[in-house]
């Protein structure tokens, strides 16, 4: 009995040992699946993992498949970084106008070094996924008699390119967003529209073949899908001397090209389809000819861009890339133009003067409208939003300035030099494009009664910047709408007299002062331009103080590459829009500037000094010649 009592009192801690020595080695065997760092370094090794636990074919340590991407157990060795983890995801510093716990709230991550999930990293790949013009396939598209195109444009302005092909002017099909441009698709003489009316664009091409990038693996199966998927003899025909058009190859190699493709080399990539092409036309005319290559002015411009989801083949309609209008030129009649420092590329302006609000079909309003840029630089914000009010395509002032000039060869016609496609010999080029130009004149309104109640103040500190904002307008045609001034932004007097003044000025008939300002600038940001701190803080100053003099204040839509400097402004911004160019991550931003109050005193939704809101006792004003 004393024997068996004594087992009874050592039985529940005998049995208590037991399961803390159960539960420790389950502990254990189970923490052997989770990825620990102490110092970035791991606590266990590859080496030191039991040989019977499972290293391959994505199975957990007990066998259960548990997807192999960062969950427990899912046989991934610790020592290893999962291939699904990204660093940058959460270990990068905030970009421009991101807040650090912005990163949080859009589920990129909880912490620094969180593993995603297999489901949201497929969610964000088919979120980068580049999508057909409208769901329609090339032999969709060619079923149909329609051609598929693609514009492209600097990345955040892909809504502003859309507005444009879906407007009246263009009437592009099925338009839908890519990266950094859009697809479309229509007849020939849609793209023919495109080039002429296109502002915001950079390049316009139409889509010969595609293929997805899974069945490429290397250069040898790359020039064999080039040399098969096109009859290259209907693009390169004989002209009357016997000779072959010229060609130039391109190649941009996009995300995932390199892991799915095997393309790692853009220069040996278009030499790959440069190669396919002459193969083709060598293996039908008895292996004698081939088409030439011409780097300067080729005939045949060629772009063959590849990334993760699709190979693509692609030939250039434009000739001259389509960003450049053509009014910053070296000389205006007798005059010699300098070129500014930083000058602000011409479809990135216009992009962002259509995400403003300024309509495709011009300005038809009844009352007149003011837009005053107080660090106007070169003009090119002034110059692109008149000759948006004017409804005025792009390619007219490139034609007038060819017709002009003899920077192109005489063997070629103005078309041909501006056109790609012109060169091409398709039946009724050059007529369509004519056409299309005669239609374009018809909408033109810079001239006559047509012209559009709206005037655009530019003023500058630098008078040489003065002298190539005015000569650009003369240029351009748009001297009546846009006034420059060479007058420092702290000095500016925007009272409603001074403006009316200015636009009755040459006016048949009497105009009103509008009730409200409109800003619009791209102030400097310390890159290539230094001094920003105080050219934003006075520009702060000037927008509040001379908006004050306007019973409904106004707005101001600023361009910053600098998300510190913005902080000078002292003004809280309504409304960004991202966007990106030359590599520097840029914000279009949107303020609300607030009128006068009955008491005499201006609210713009920030704290700033009284003093700072009232007028400036001595300004100089804008006036013209």
């Amino acid at each position: 009995m004393a024997f068996r009592a004594h087992k009874q009192r050592q039985h529940p801690q005998t049995r208590c040992i037991t399961t803390i020595l159960a539960l420790s080695t389950l502990l254990t065997v189970s923490y052997i699946g989770l990825p620990s760092h102490i110092e970035g370094k791991s606590i266990l090794r590859t080496s030191e993992l039991p040989k019977s636990r499972p290293t391959q074919g994505g199975r957990g340590a007990w066998g259960s498949r548990s997807g192999g991407r960062g969950e427990w157990g899912s046989g991934r060795s610790p020592g290893r970084r999962d291939e699904n983890f990204r660093v940058s995801d959460y270990e990068r510093k905030p970009r421009y106008g991101e807040r650090a716990g912005d990163r949080k709230r859009n589920g990129e991550g909880k912490r620094r070094g969180t593993f995603r999930r297999p489901e949201e990293g497929k969610e964000r790949r088919m979120e980068r996924r580049v999508v057909k013009g409208g769901g329609v396939s090339l032999e969709e598209a060619r079923r149909e008699g329609k051609r598929c195109y693609y514009a492209t444009t600097c990345s955040g302005l892909e809504e502003a390119l859309e507005m444009e092909l879906k407007s009246g002017n263009i009437k592009g099909e099925h338009v839908s967003r890519g990266p950094s441009g859009c697809f479309f698709t229509g007849d020939t003489f849609t793209g023919y529209r495109a080039l002429v009316w296109l502002r915001t664009s950079n390049r316009l091409m139409e889509l010969l073949a595609e293929t997805p990038a899974d069945r490429i693996r290397g250069p040898s199966s790359l020039l064999s899908f080039c040399y098969d998927s096109y009859n290259w003899t209907t693009l390169f025909p004989k002209n009357k001397q016997d000779e072959y058009p010229s060609l130039r190859v391109d190649c941009h190699l996009g995300p995932g090209a390199v892991e799915i493709s095997g393309l790692d080399n853009s220069h040996f990539t278009a030499l790959t389809l440069k190669n396919a092409i002459c193969d083709y036309i060598r293996d039908r005319s008895d292996g004698e000819e081939r088409p030439d290559v011409s780097l300067d002015d080729p005939d045949v411009p060629l772009f063959l861009h590849a990334d993760r989801e699709k190979i693509r083949v692609y030939r250039v309609l434009n000739a001259q890339t389509m960003h450049k209008r053509g009014y910053r030129t070296a000389s205006v009649g007798s005059e010699d133009v300098p070129f500014h420092s930083a000058p602000l590329r011409e479809s990135l302006a216009a992009g962002l003067l259509i995400n403003t609000g300024f309509s495709l079909e011009g300005y038809s309003g009844e009352e007149a409208e003011v837009w005053v840029d107080p660090m106007c630089g070169s003009g090119t914000l002034c110059i692109e939003a008149a000759l948006l009010a004017c409804n005025t395509a792009p390619a007219l002032i490139k034609l007038e300035k060819l017709k002009s000039s003899e920077s192109f060869s005489k063997s070629r016609t103005p078309l041909q030099a501006l056109f790609s496609c012109a060169r091409w010999g398709d039946d009724g080029a050059e007529e369509g494009l004519s056409d299309i130009l005669d239609d374009a004149r018809r909408k033109d309104r810079r001239q006559g009664s047509r012209v559009p109640l709206i005037l655009f103040l530019g003023s500058d500190i630098d008078g040489k910047a003065i002298n190539i904002a005015s000569n650009s307008a003369k240029a351009a045609g748009v001297q009546r709408l846009c006034k420059f001034e060479k007058v420092a932004c702290e000095d500016l007097d925007l009272s409603p007299h001074i403006i009316q003044e200015t636009m009755n000025r040459g006016s048949a008939f009497p105009i009103s002062c509008p009730d409200s300002l409109n800003f619009l600038s791209n102030p400097p940001w310390d890159m290539r331009i230094k001094g920003a701190s105080e050219a934003w803080r006075s520009l702060g100053d000037t927008l509040k103080r001379n908006s004050h003099n306007f019973p409904n204040g106004g707005k101001a839509w600023l361009l910053s590459g600098n998300p510190e400097i913005t902080r000078e402004l002292r003004m809280k911004a309504a409304r960004r829009m991202p966007v990106q160019a030359g590599g520097v991550d840029l914000r279009w931003l949107q303020y609300e500037i607030f009128g006068a109050k009955p008491n005499g005193i201006a609210d713009s939704g920030s704290d700033v000094d009284a003093d700072a809101m009232k007028p400036a006792e001595e300004s100089t004003g804008i006036d013209s010649d």
